[in-house]
């Protein structure tokens, strides 16, 4: 562990805007935790692309539409780095439906998150808080 280096979970972070995120912060010298739900060969590949910049990663597969698993996720990523330091929500699903025909009781189930998982991700800074006992910019 290099407790000197900053630490960050990006969610969503196989492929995409995440996958760009999450390669942005390891130039900038963070230890990455990426997460995915279904895409395992993609993270594998991202996880690769992120090892080869140096520092420690890791690939966590967790469906943060669900509440104990983000906190199973941001608490697997404090322990490993000893700290984490941002927090990038990023995760969400396409779907095959037309965006004008959701409505507020089929938009969870349209993208597959939904605002509150946006707000499972941040409430989850607690646990990982507890077991840094470090405070960074977003924990």
């Amino acid at each position: 562990m290099a407790p000197d280096r900053p630490a960050a979970l990006v969610t969503g972070s196989a492929s995409g805007i995440g996958r760009a995120a999450a390669l942005r912060l390891a130039r900038a010298g963070y230890d990455v935790a990426i997460n995915y739900s279904r895409s395992a060969d993609a993270a594998q590949t991202t996880l690769a692309e992120l090892e080869s910049l140096g520092g420690r990663h890791l690939a966590l597969r967790a469906d943060v539409s669900d509440d104990a698993a983000v906190a199973a996720l941001a608490g697997e990523a404090g322990q490993t780095f000893g700290r984490l330091d941002a927090l990038v929500n990023n995760a969400g699903m396409t779907s095959q439906t037309r965006r004008t025909t959701w409505t507020a009781s089929t938009w969870p189930n349209g993208t597959g998150c939904s605002p509150s998982t946006s707000a499972a991700c941040s409430r989850s800074r607690g646990p990982a808080r507890r077991c840094c006992g470090r405070r960074g910019a977003a924990w």
